[in-house]
């Protein structure tokens, strides 16, 4: 005979067709196919603590184990998200269960993300119980869903704001800049996944002084660390932005040299130019070219090579 498990299996297929027909029907060892069931993070909470200071979710925490599911921007947020998390928090009930001894202690789940999708309220009762947080009818699973874009702007609440999305990330950004160390700044943006559109959006803020400055030396301090610090992450803005100082430097310098002396003295200043900007810009001439610059007395070619110098990618672009 076989095990008795393949017995009640033969049993099932054999008598389910006489009691129903092809109403239901029993399939053995079907094959789920899923994926292996790790969990994003899992917090435990023992008591005592007082948590009457903290802002919700933190003072809605309850001793036991928390499966903590974080939905990123662009993350899925649709049913089947929510039924996966909550079979990795059945699958950690069972290994509780099943240790030696038994921990049978509660475990509830706590999905972040951006927002509250649509569908949620649609198919289960949501109440809220603190700025951003909604406990989730969910049978007997304790479930609290966490929109982080409606969470205040409070340092407690960090490990949940980054999962922000579209202009409260740009917000969360702005107000991070003269909270936190410069590291965590650059690590924010550098994972965020901030559209090209909000970039330009917070940039244009930054250069017309939108970001608020910190109101003292040390928070002030923390957003120039963090401006050098985002530098050395892209060193190709920190070359743009000292071709740009180069450029209004010796758009400066042309004016003020060009507006004075005689027309000799112009031309002089002019190739002396063209030959700083190719130096600084470690743009290599040859022979021919030198002699080319050298012999150059039109003020207007040598205006002309000056502009081309600024962008070239090589000295033949400059002279042609």
């Amino acid at each position: 005979m076989g095990a008795p498990d393949l017995l009640a299996k033969h049993v099932f297929s054999e008598e389910l067709p006489s009691l129903f027909g092809d109403a239901l029907s029993f399939h053995p060892g079907l094959d789920l196919g899923l994926a292996e069931l790790r969990l994003d993070g899992v917090l435990f909470f023992r008591l005592p603590f007082d948590l009457s200071s903290l802002p919700a979710p933190w003072s809605l925490l309850r001793p036991g184990y928390i499966v903590v599911e974080v939905k990123m921007p662009g993350d899925h947020v649709n049913l089947a998200a929510l039924e996966r998390a909550l079979l990795r928090r059945q699958a950690l009930r069972v290994v509780l269960l099943e240790r030696k001894p038994s921990v049978t202690d509660p475990v509830a789940l706590w999905m972040v993300a951006p927002h509250v999708p649509s569908w949620l309220p649609e198919m289960h009762r949501l109440t809220p119980c603190g700025a951003g947080c909604y406990r989730v009818e969910a049978g007997a699973v304790e479930v609290l869903w966490i929109a982080a874009n409606e969470l205040p702007l409070q340092e407690a609440l960090l490990p949940l704001l980054v999962a922000r999305s579209g202009k409260k990330l740009v917000e969360l950004v702005r107000w991070a800049m003269g909270k936190r160390p410069a590291a965590w700044v650059a690590r924010l943006l550098q994972w965020s996944s901030m559209s090209p559109e909000l970039i330009r959006e917070l940039e244009a803020e930054m250069k017309a002084y939108g970001l608020e400055r910190g109101k003292t030396e040390e928070e002030r301090e923390r957003q120039r660390q963090a401006a050098k610090l985002v530098l050395l992450m892209a060193p190709e803005v920190q070359e743009e932005l000292l071709l740009d100082g180069r450029k209004l430097g010796l758009d400066e310098g042309k004016k003020l040299g060009l507006d004075e002396g005689t027309r000799a003295g112009k031309v002089e200043e002019a190739r002396k130019a063209v030959e700083r900007v190719l130096r600084k810009r470690n743009l290599a001439i040859s022979e021919a070219q030198a002699a080319q610059l050298a012999a150059c007395h039109d003020l207007d070619t040598l205006e002309l090579w000056l502009d081309l110098a600024i962008t070239a990618a090589t000295a033949a672009d400059v002279f042609g």
